[in-house]
């Protein structure tokens, strides 16, 4: 089970404590309507990495941008960072195999329903680490995998 509060996922420590679901383009019927973008997360700290916790509800094909990340600095810099199924995350209901490569497997638990569920870490170096990043903004493209994303960790 993934517990809220501190702890170490994938070798970084991340603060759980929920997690934006954003939408994908095909919803089934009854589904709730999530939103496309969630803009304007706060960050205000300078770092070397950026570390997102994170996973996709369906299933798209490899290498298909699903979603990005867009990282706001303080000089007004921009860098966008896609979310490409296969490579940064998969489906996070996953059956007994291994992730395939690079996928960084960060938690694995169950549930009633699903025996294996998994969450995923991304890293992205900073090319600017004295600069302070201000905001995130998370976004998601029309596929038919949806990104979620439960935290997010500054490495100093």
């Amino acid at each position: 089970m993934l517990f809220s509060g501190g702890q170490t996922l994938g070798e970084v420590e991340f603060d759980v404590r929920g997690m934006v679901q954003l939408s994908a383009q095909a919803r089934v019927p009854g589904d709730p309507a999530y939103p496309d973008r969630v803009e304007g997360i706060p960050v205000g700290q300078h770092g070397r990495r950026l570390h997102f916790l994170h996973a996709a509800i369906g299933i798209e094909e490899p290498g298909a941008v699903i979603g990005r990340y867009v990282v706001h600095t303080a000089d007004g810099g921009r860098s966008e960072l896609p979310i490409r199924y296969g490579q940064e995350v998969v489906d996070w209901i996953a059956d007994p195999l291994p992730a395939p490569a690079p996928l960084v497997v960060a938690w694995t638990g169950a549930s009633r329903m699903y025996p294996v569920l998994r969450l995923f870490r991304t890293t992205w170096e900073n090319p600017a680490p004295e600069i302070e990043v201000t905001r995130i903004d998370f976004l998601s493209a029309p596929t038919r995998a949806a990104p979620f994303l439960v935290a997010i960790t500054v490495e100093p």
